[in-house]
Parts: structure tokens; C-alpha cells; sequence
């Protein structure tokens, strides 16, 4: 046997369970993004328009402030990377619901909750991701009902109400089809237009969401996972902040035109088209790697402290 054979040691990956505990894991994450998006998007139907008359500020300018929660919540991504390595997905997690009202702890909630679920799923990963985040927009659902039954907005005066139904009916007239429902969403003027296409958007956008995790599972691996996470959610709440009011910028500009939401949808749409063409050519730039079950590593690298796998995994679950 030579030297480079007795350096050498075979270890098990660990056992992933792919259900029992896990479940739990995911009712746990479903929570999380229910209480936590079901706030940060529901806040924005109760505050606009109060804020715009009383403080007497542009769309541009609120727009600002409703996308301070959701750019530190994202931004902070690589902190609560660095903790979650430290102390483990439970303790940041729970540390962050008890600072949640100070601002910062939706960001040590949001990532443990990702986490923690890939470390408990393989087979089943997907699945149990896209039942984790359902939670945000169940909790967008719900809690934008509970929010507008405590804040009851103001009665429209009759003239409005009838000139709302008249518009109504004449859009429900030119709708040809239900598949054409994105080209209509520039001269969409009223709710019930505005509805049907968030409902349509927003179900073939779930799955970006469900997937982020899963795609960066696989490019960077799972023991990656929290650190490659955590630099996605800074890119997010970086734009998450600079996106915002520019769209309330863009839309005080066109306020003057027949179709003010015309050229945010198209800029903003294109960029979302560009981002998944990018998507495309990631196979095609990534290294096939061969994935076997039992590792072999040199025994003095092992204990040097980089390759540690099975207790790194422990200590972030």
C-alpha cells in the first residue's frame, strides 16, 4: 500500500431523511414567509395614499420608504450567511423573530428558512421547497384582507362608482382571451383588470422563487448553499432598493400619458426576459462534476479545517 493510499479515508455522505423531521422544517419555513412577506407586501395598499396627501410626497419618494423593509431584509443576505455558519439556521432564525419589530431580524429569518430546508430534502427538494415559500403568497392573501378590514378604505362617490362599472364592462367586452392577458396589462384602468393579471403573473413567477434554491443547489452544491444564498439575496436587496423609486419615478413622469405603466412594464419586463435567457447559457459555462457517494480526500486536508463536511451540516441545521 503506498503513502498516498494510507493518506487517504473513505467517509459517508451524510443521510439526508427527505420527509419525517423535514416536514416540520417546512411547515416551520411556510411560517416564516407567511407572517414575513405577508406584511412587508401588504403594508404598501394602507400607507400609499395616506402618506402621499398628508406628507404631500411624489410617488418616487414613498415608493423609497416601502422599499427600505424589503432591501434590508435582502440585503442583509450575507450576515445572516456569516451567522447561520456560526450558530446554526435554528438559533439565527429564532434570533430574528424576537428583533423582528427593530427592522433587521426579517433578514435572519428569511435565509435560515431557505436553508434549512435543502438540508433535509434531496429526492423530494423541489417539492418541499415550492410548500415552503407558498407561504408568501398565502400570507400576501390573507393579510392584505386582514389589514384592509382594520383600515377601511374610503366609500367612492357615486358618480365614480358608476363610471367604475361602466369601464368595467367595456373592458370585459375587448377581452378576447385569457393568454393575451399580459399584452392588456399597459391599458388596464381598473382592479378587476389589474387582479387577473397579478394572479396570472403571479403563479408562473412562483416558480422562480421555489427554484432559486434548487438551481443554486446545483451549481455550487449543498454545503454552499447558505454562502451562495446569501449573495443572491445582496444583488436582490440591492435592486429591491434602487428599483423601487425608480418605478415611482417613472411612473410620477408618465403620470401625464394615457398609459403611464406602459414603459416600466416594458423596461422592467425586458430585463426579467434577459435575466432568464441569461439562465440558459449556465449549463453550458458549468463543469460537470462527478457526484459519488462516498468521498475520497486526503487525510491532512480533511483536518485542516475546509472540508469539513458532515459537521458543517450539523451545525447549520
Amino acid at each position: 500500500m503506498s503513502n498516498n493510499d494510507k493518506n487517504k479515508v473513505s467517509i459517508k455522505a451524510p443521510i439526508v431523511p427527505d420527509g419525517g423531521w423535514g416536514w416540520l422544517i417546512v411547515f416551520a419555513s411556510f411560517m416564516i414567509h407567511f407572517v414575513m412577506d405577508g406584511i412587508t407586501y401588504s403594508m404598501g395598499q394602507v400607507f400609499l395614499e395616506p402618506m402621499r396627501k398628508e406628507l404631500s410626497l411624489d410617488r418616487a419618494s414613498v415608493s423609497s420608504i416601502f422599499g427600505i423593509l424589503p432591501a434590508v431584509t435582502l440585503g442583509a443576505g450575507p450576515i445572516a450567511t456569516v451567522l447561520t455558519n456560526m450558530y446554526g439556521c435554528r438559533t439565527v432564525a429564532i434570533a430574528g423573530t424576537c428583533i423582528a419589530s427593530l427592522g433587521i431580524g426579517f433578514a435572519l429569518m428569511y435565509l435560515p428558512a431557505i436553508v434549512s430546508v435543502g438540508f433535509y430534502f434531496e429526492q423530494k427538494r423541489t417539492f418541499a421547497m415550492g410548500v415552503a415559500v407558498c407561504g408568501s403568497g398565502v400570507g400576501t392573501f390573507v393579510l392584505s384582507y386582514v389589514i384592509n378590514g382594520i383600515v377601511p378604505l374610503p366609500q367612492e362617490p357615486s358618480e365614480q362608482r358608476r363610471l367604475e362599472r361602466k369601464t368595467r364592462k367595456q373592458f370585459k367586452q375587448k377581452q378576447i382571451a385569457q393568454c393575451l392577458v399580459s399584452q392588456n396589462v399597459p391599458t388596464t384602468s381598473d382592479n378587476s383588470g389589474v387582479d387577473g393579471y397579478a394572479s396570472f403573473f403571479g403563479f408562473f413567477s412562483g416558480g422562480s422563487v421555489t427554484l432559486t434554491a434548487i438551481v443554486l443547489i446545483d451549481i455550487v452544491g449543498i454545503d454552499k448553499l447558505s454562502d451562495a444564498f446569501g449573495v443572491v439575496l445582496l444583488f436582490v436587496g440591492v435592486a429591491t432598493a434602487i428599483g423601487t423609486p425608480i418605478v415611482g419615478g417613472m411612473r410620477d413622469a408618465f403620470s401625464h400619458f394615457t398609459r403611464p405603466f406602459l414603459w416600466p412594464y416594458l423596461i422592467f419586463g425586458s430585463c426579467t426576459v434577459i435575466s432568464g435567457v441569461i439562465l440558459f447559457a449556465i449549463p453550458f459555462l458549468q463543469r460537470k462534476k462527478p457526484s459519488d457517494v462516498h468521498i475520497e480526500m486526503d487525510v491532512n486536508k480533511f483536518y485542516s479545517g475546509k472540508d469539513r463536511l458532515s459537521q458543517e451540516q450539523q451545525q447549520k441545521i
